[in-house]
């Protein structure tokens, strides 16, 4: 009997102590986005860094962020890690960054300025004017030092992968 009782004992105790020692599971990355030329998703809490496989190549980030720029498909899994806890289960998600090379662009003078329809995901523009090649952030551009010749313009969109638009409608005097 004492026996029995005593087994009993240490199995309720083995159960308690492993129940103790049980691990606590991060929650699941929640809230995957892509905004500003990044992937970017809710912080999980206690979570010291996520691991990031993007079209199967492995990256460890410590933010909830990863910046992406090049035109693609990405299939993308974020797992959340941290001392003392389970890895959170697996999220995935599916991008498709694509650029609209395809954009028409029209440019029109007013008051000695070239403006020009702006592209959309265009960091910047190329600006051509005869020769000159001058890279631009707006939409526009002051011409008048070129008013006085003889000039052909036209203008390229660049967008964050470094690939440019068609050119544009070309203006010529």
């Amino acid at each position: 009997m004492k026996k029995l009782l005593s087994l009993t004992l240490l199995l309720i105790l083995l159960t308690f102590m492993g129940a103790c020692n049980k691990q606590t599971q991060l929650d699941s990355v929640k809230n995957i986005s892509y905004n500003n030329y990044a992937l970017t998703w809710d912080e999980v809490e206690d979570a010291q860094e996520y691991l990031l496989s993007i079209n199967e190549q492995e990256f460890s980030v410590s933010a909830n962020y990863y910046p992406i720029v090049h035109e693609g498909t990405y299939n993308i899994q974020i797992i959340a890690r941290g001392e003392g806890f389970v890895d959170s289960k697996l999220t995935s998600y599916e991008l498709v960054i694509d650029y609209n090379q395809n954009v028409d662009i029209v440019l029109i003078i007013i008051n000695e300025t070239v403006n020009w329809t702006e592209v959309e995901d265009a960091t910047h523009y190329f600006l051509v004017i005869n020769q000159d090649i001058i890279r631009v952030e707006t939409n526009n551009f002051n011409i008048a030092s070129y008013l006085n010749e003889d000039y052909q313009a036209y203008v390229y969109a660049v967008f964050p992968d470094g690939s440019k638009s068609l050119n544009s409608n070309i203006l010529t005097k």
